[in-house]
């Protein structure tokens, strides 16, 4: 969805650096510009979007956590997946693989293998 640019608004961290009437975000940034943490977790994705995903891949060169971190290098669990419930995964009725990125795999591992999610770590 997000490489799709189906999402609005697209989000850039550059230009919204320059628009964010807040403290000044620093785009040389290797922490987590929280501002645009929060854009993406009250950004609204329609439910029926859920609809279409078949794969979920986490690979650290994603755009999105380059908008969060801009400088981040892959190296630390900022973004692990290190949680999930049966119930979060059932929103994906398509969802068949998910290759994540996880400090705790062997447990999150067990609830996709129960949703009959195939599961592969980063």
């Amino acid at each position: 969805m997000y490489e799709l640019e189906i999402l609005e608004p697209y989000f850039d961290i550059y230009d919204f650096a320059d628009q964010y009437r807040g403290k000044e975000i620093d785009t040389d940034s290797m922490e987590i510009i929280k501002p645009a943490l929060d854009f993406f977790r009250e950004l609204p994705i329609p439910k029926s979007f859920a609809d279409h995903i078949e794969t979920i891949c986490m690979d650290g060169g994603n755009d999105v956590y380059m908008n969060i971190i801009p400088l981040w290098d892959g190296e630390d669990g900022s973004f692990d997946l290190n949680e999930i419930t049966l119930s979060e995964l059932k929103q994906f009725p398509k969802l068949k693989k998910a290759i994540v990125m996880s400090s705790n795999f062997d447990k999150i591992k067990e609830v996709f293998d129960t949703a009959n999610i195939e599961a592969e770590l980063l």
